[in-house]
């Protein structure tokens, strides 16, 4: 079954890249505005893979300038460019930008220790932590696990002294959460409505579950269209529902794709903070190689190699000679996203899939190849898509 899936995929993408070719050639580091090939084609990839909703943006200097919305956002309500989505780990993003903010400000402090106002009861006896501080959450190099519940004892651990290696964690973005909480005495929710959202304008977005303001959100589903209600999870991974009021700083923001081309128009012109901090933004401070790399540059072609890739401050950058890409991607049980920019061109691309992982890598392949197709997070999904497809051969055998 699984076997025949995938082959069905391969056949449809296939097609899809023989029908609808992108609209016009562009150099590396330009996207396109789409035309109604493109339009046409992302909406027979959508079907073809039974995405329950798919929300895309194309960004031209810097602006906002082709939508398109597929798919339902309830039974009953097709989605529009105005529906929100769980964008899964690109709420780190907005979580950095907050944190960036506040330090050109002088609220926070970049450097100094977060122990100072915050250490985690697991790690409380591990002299580390002095040496704990906002650069390594934002460079995810604090050395912690993704997550703690990943660990068979539950508890939070240092892998490696902080700043020692790249070690994706979202529990380093909670760390960071957790301090500037308690210096500031605001909650994060606050403090990201104060710094990001009502600078830029983000209105149709939040960060803390709120079943009172559900319009207009996508309900996510499972693969055979159960729907668990908002904020819950499936009863696979326990089937947990957040509280109304709960939040994350490493998953779970709800936002359009208006807005968060808005978010990347004011990171794109650097508004919250000056010259000299949005540099080491856009700087590879800890790179990303080997597995963790998003080009590898001995097996993609169709993207060029960076000089360095990695994260700068919260966000993933790719260095070339003549540009410089910003982003991120975000994967959980119904969410598949990835939002970025050319800072040179300020052209991007946000697409945002409500659809299980598993499923929805050969939609988002698709999606790009038509696109962006020398986009280097097309390089990355397209081996995550190998790999899901490995995995599930080998399932069935």
């Amino acid at each position: 079954m699984v076997r025949k899936g995938y082959a069905f995929i391969a056949a449809t993408l296939l097609a899809g890249c023989s029908l609808a070719p992108p609209d016009a050639e562009t150099a590396f580091g330009e996207v396109a505005i789409p035309g109604d090939g493109s339009r046409s084609a992302i909406g027979e990839i959508v079907a073809a893979h039974n995405v329950t909703t798919a929300l895309i943006g194309v960004i031209d200097g810097g602006a906002l300038v082709w939508t398109a919305a597929y798919g339902q956002e309830a039974p009953g309500i097709p989605a529009d460019i105005n529906t929100r989505m769980n964008v899964a780990s690109i709420t780190k993003t907005v979580v950095a930008e907050t944190a960036l903010r506040l330090a050109d400000d002088g609220a926070i402090n970049l450097d100094e220790p977060m122990a100072d106002y915050w250490v985690d009861p697991d790690i409380a006896g591990d002299p580390r932590t002095q040496k704990l501080t906002a650069r390594h959450a934002l460079t995810h190099s604090t050395g912690f696990p993704n997550w703690r519940f990943f660990r068979a004892d539950g508890t939070l651990v240092f892998m490696h002294d902080p700043g020692a290696a790249h070690s994706y964690s979202g529990e380093g973005m909670e760390y960071l959460a957790r301090y500037m909480e308690a210096k500031l005495d605001r909650t994060l929710p606050e403090l990201v409505t104060a710094e990001v959202f009502e600078p830029i304008g983000m209105m149709n977005s939040a960060i803390a579950a709120n079943r009172e303001a559900t319009g207009g959100l996508a309900q996510p589903r499972d693969a055979d269209g159960t729907f668990y209600g908002y904020f819950c999870r499936p009863p696979r991974q326990g089937g947990a529902c957040l509280r109304d009021g709960s939040y994350s700083a490493a998953g779970g923001m709800s936002t359009s794709v208006p807005d968060y081309a808005a978010f990347l128009k004011s990171v794109l012109r650097s508004e919250g903070y000056g010259a000299p901090l949005a540099a080491e933004r856009s700087t590879v401070l800890v790179a990303e190689d080997g597995d963790d790399a998003i080009v590898r540059c001995t097996e993609e072609e169709r993207s060029p190699c960076p000089t360095a890739q990695g994260y700068g401050l919260g966000f993933e950058i790719l260095t070339y000679d003549d540009e410089t890409v910003i982003g991120h991607t975000g994967w959980d049980w119904s969410e598949l996203t990835a939002a970025y920019a050319y800072e040179e061109s300020g052209d991007g691309v946000i697409v945002l899939l409500n659809t299980q992982p598993e499923r929805g890598l050969p939609a988002m392949t698709a999606i790009l190849r038509l696109l962006d197709p020398a986009s280097p997070f097309l390089a990355q999904f397209e081996r995550w898509e190998r790999r899901e497809a490995a995995k599930a051969a080998k399932a069935e055998e």
